[in-house]
């Protein structure tokens, strides 16, 4: 993966759109179809925007689904088809949640059951956050199915980092965001897991995970009831039965994938984090931007991406988007 190839994926992810800037393609890309597809337990919904060479998109969560990763996501859609779905027990994905359906390796299955439903071929798996450590795993046992891996802002794939990234949570976590995370879980609508609730704690929660604690306002967080119910279980169901020694760090060594690794220079886990996954990977490439959080599809729309001190990247994939100075590792 060349180094303007990197720079461009970094930048495509990034733009979110500019408050005050005429539209970019990030935000007028349309869905040119959508529908559901059988697998053992669910039907999963998918949406596909753009025409090309195809890039999987796998949410984080467990327990969310694909819309907040829009419209940042959207600008991959100008020269490559970008599949989008949500996980089970989620979005509009149809089926029971409970222990025969819903675990990390029926997500696994997932990916597959996608790539050959929808012809895929050879394809670009992206995953965000928890999509991270399963874009890992796939593309440690799967690499023959894939072009290129790009782990963006990916959760760690083990313990070796969680004990330092519980102060940095704590410190960009503001005492009025603290106390009003109380407030909401001590609500009745909350213990019920209505929506009405749920979305509110969301978007407060996921402040601490930008730069600009404001932006989180951009983010499309409308959980339906099902989703807001079903968060929790699925949750549990699949990180749960991991269990605390989950490790994931000896297979990342094994990937043999082309692969870029984006990570936002604020996010919650230490930056060592990502740098350790990129070593490990042989031949992996490290995108660290500069004034982002862990919800870098959503990164300072207007002050970073529009600014002065942007500068634009241009790559064999023939996109070209503008954003501020990063880091190539």
């Amino acid at each position: 993966m060349t180094r303007s190839l990197a720079a461009c994926i970094a930048s495509m992810v990034l733009v979110a759109g500019c408050a005050h800037q005429q539209p970019t393609h990030a935000t007028v890309a349309r869905i040119v179809t959508q529908g559901l597809i059988d697998v053992p337990g669910a039907r999963l919904y998918y949406e596909i925007f753009g025409r090309g060479d195809p890039i999987l998109v796998v949410h984080g969560g467990p327990g969310m689904y694909h819309k907040y990763l829009l419209p940042g996501m959207k600008g991959l859609a100008e020269s490559h088809r970008v599949i989008f779905y949500d996980q089970r027990g989620v979005g509009r994905t149809e089926g029971a949640v409970d222990s025969t359906t819903v675990s990390f390796d029926r997500f696994l299955s997932d990916i597959d059951a996608i790539g050959d439903s929808l012809h895929l071929g050879r394809f670009v798996l992206l995953g965000h956050s928890f999509g991270g450590l399963l874009a890992m795993r796939y593309a440690a046992r799967h690499p023959e199915r894939l072009r290129a891996l790009v782990i963006m802002n990916t959760a760690e794939p083990g313990q070796r980092y969680a004990a330092q990234s519980r102060p940095i949570m704590r410190r960009k976590q503001t005492p009025e965001d603290s106390a009003e995370l109380r407030r909401i879980v001590q609500s009745d609508a909350f213990k019920r897991r209505d929506s009405s609730a749920v979305n509110p704690m969301l978007r407060t929660f996921f402040r601490a995970s930008f730069a600009d604690p404001s932006l989180a306002n951009q983010l499309d967080i409308h959980e339906d009831q099902r989703t807001s119910q079903n968060m929790v279980p699925v949750a549990m169901l699949v990180m749960g039965r991991l269990g605390p020694n989950f490790d994931l760090w000896p297979e990342v060594a094994t990937i043999r994938v082309p692969t870029l690794v984006v990570h936002g220079a604020e996010d919650l886990v230490p930056l060592d984090m990502p740098r350790e996954l990129a070593q490990k990977i042989p031949g992996a490439q490290l995108v660290i931007i500069e004034r982002a959080g862990a919800l870098s599809v959503h990164r300072e729309a207007g002050r970073d991406v529009c600014g002065d001190q942007s500068v634009s990247f241009a790559s064999p994939l023939g996109i070209a988007w503008r954003t501020s100075t990063v880091e190539l590792a």
